[in-house]
């Protein structure tokens, strides 16, 4: 009677064996529902077994007691993963066998420190003492005590290491409770097995979010080579064809745009012809940054047009010393090419090619002031008619010498040096015209003189310091007054033709229109070239283009380069 009941339950293994098997992949549902939030369901091997042999039940049964025989001596021994292989190949011959099967299995992989799959077949082992009588007292223990150590397995935390480049970055693991644990990198952090999000974390860096599943009691490690959060930069020079560098790399030509690290950066442009600039920038992220760089030529030297200057100066002072004092013309030629000399030789030692065209310019302009102021103070101090020429030849040396010791110190431009003689030349041309209008005597005259240039050496020294004009854009102005003064003395003469039966004191009413002409010009001039040293608006034209998205029609629009 017990053999026949052996028999009925291989035959009836068999049959169950016999089916069909699913190929891997298939059968066991890998995403079925565990109880366990964030927990997977392992595929294990028994669930992949291959058809049984076409055998006989009682050898079916011989060959089933030879696996599990071998099976249980390797776990003996410490090969775990033979004896698994034994046990797994005797469970696919006769399933219905499986309880101390699977717990035999379970604990080999517990062995191996699989915990999952150790878990995996111990649950496999519980369910089939889930159909013994309630009152089966083994059954209800085994199912107690398995139950008891899946509990404390599936509490083993899994370590998680990570390491980053550049170091320093905060490392967390968070589920969708929020964070379980948090660390710096390259220290362990340690959770239960499910399913998290990895966050790795430092300041000027872009934040990696990573899923990642955990195991039960299993070390874990990843990697990162953090990327700098980055922010944009844009560049336009001009010229146009300027170099552009950041950070010493070459970027492009006259405009650059793109991303770049946040943090400091300095901006370099080059161009032939030009005095490179560099500036410093500070890119925050997900800011988009534009700065514009405009070069300047490199200043003229101005030695050559001083060098001119002294010499013609150097000339007339000593001729006018020798020649003055002796009565001599030839000792006044003499002392002229003495001056010449003493003029050139001296400002060409003095100064080399370094000194710029401001500073010439304010030298020279000084001068011409000086000369001016020196002939006004003697014609009032006294009624020598020698008196004019010995202030002008002292008040050119003065006014120079001053310019000489300032010229360092005020760092006139070249522009602020035109506003500066054009100032003077004007108030000198006014107040020549105005002793005209009032008919002053000489000692009038002069003071008159005095006070207009006195007050156009002021006005050009304020209109330098406000303004920023080029020489060109005075030089205009300034032709643009003269032109003003002629135009009056051309109606002027136009009126007093037309008028030829009323009495005219001519110089009076030629010294009104000159004065109008001249303040009419300036006037002009200044309005007119006011957008002059302005910088450029890019050139823009119009473009016509077929509307977008396939739409019937046009669009016109203006474009051009920035």
């Amino acid at each position: 009677m017990r053999c026949v009941l052996v028999t009925a339950v291989l035959l009836a293994a068999t049959a169950a064996i016999a089916q069909p098997s699913k190929p891997p992949g298939q059968g066991a549902d890998d995403d079925a529902d565990t109880g366990h939030i964030g927990a997977r369901r392992l595929r294990l091997e028994i669930d992949d077994c291959p058809p049984p042999p076409d055998l006989p039940t009682p050898r079916l049964g011989t060959m089933f007691n030879e696996r599990y025989d071998r099976g249980s001596v390797l776990h003996v021994q410490g090969d775990y993963a033979g004896a698994i292989a034994e046990l797994v190949s005797g469970y696919c011959l006769v399933p219905t066998f499986a309880g101390k099967v699977l717990k035999d299995i379970g604990q080999s992989y517990e062995r191996l420190v699989e915990y999952e799959r150790a878990v995996a077949y111990f649950e496999r082992y519980v369910l089939t003492l889930s159909g013994r009588p309630a009152d089966d007292a083994w059954a209800n223990e085994e199912r107690a005590k398995f139950s008891a150590r899946i509990e404390v397995l599936r509490q083993l935390k899994s370590t998680v290491t990570v390491a980053t480049e550049p170091r320093g970055a905060t490392v967390t693991i968070a589920s969708d409770a929020g964070p379980v644990a948090t660390e710096r990198d390259g220290e362990r952090l340690s959770a239960v097995a499910g399913a998290y999000t990895l966050l790795v974390e430092k300041p000027g860096y872009e934040t990696i979010r990573q899923q990642i599943a955990l195991g039960i009691g299993q070390p874990y490690s990843f990697s990162f080579r953090l990327q700098p959060r980055r922010g944009t930069l844009r560049v336009q020079t001009v010229p146009g064809d300027a170099r552009i560098y950041i950070d010493d790399k070459f970027e492009g030509l006259g405009i650059y745009g793109g991303a770049v690290d946040i943090g400091p950066h300095e901006v370099r442009v080059e161009a032939k012809g030009f005095i490179s600039r560099s500036e410093s920038v500070e890119i925050l992220a997900d800011e988009t940054r534009q700065i514009g760089v405009s070069l300047d030529r490199p200043p003229s030297s101005g030695k050559t047009q001083l060098l001119i200057a002294a010499s013609l100066a150097g000339t007339v002072i000593g001729a006018a010393a020798v020649g003055g004092s002796t009565d001599d013309d030839g000792l006044g030629f003499l002392g002229g090419l003495a001056g010449l000399a003493i003029g050139g030789a001296g400002t060409h030692f003095i100064y080399d090619e370094g000194i710029d065209l401001g500073s010439s310019s304010y030298i020279i302009t000084s001068g011409m002031i000086g000369a001016v102021e020196g002939t006004g103070i003697g014609l009032l101090a006294t009624a020598d008619p020698d008196a004019g020429w010995v202030g002008a030849l002292v008040g050119t040396g003065v006014g120079a010498g001053f310019a000489v010791f300032t010229a360092d110190r005020f760092a006139f431009t070249a522009g602020d040096a035109a506003l500066l003689n054009s100032g003077a030349s004007w108030g000198l041309v006014s107040g020549l015209w105005f002793t005209q209008v009032f008919n002053a005597s000489d000692r009038v005259g002069a003071a008159m003189v005095l006070g207009g240039t006195n007050l156009g050496v002021v006005g050009g020294v304020l209109l330098g310091r406000s303004l920023d004009y080029s020489r060109k854009h005075v030089a205009l102005i300034d032709l643009a007054g003269l032109a003003g003064i002629a135009t009056g003395l051309a109606v002027h003469s136009g009126y007093v033709q037309n008028a030829e039966d009323q009495p005219v004191e001519r110089n009076e009413q030629q010294a009104h229109f000159a004065l109008a002409g001249m303040a009419l010009g300036l006037g002009a001039g200044a309005f007119l070239t006011r957008n002059l040293d302005a910088p450029k608006l890019p050139r823009l034209q119009p473009q016509v283009a077929p509307a977008p998205g396939g739409a019937r029609g046009l669009v016109l629009s203006i474009g051009g380069e920035l």
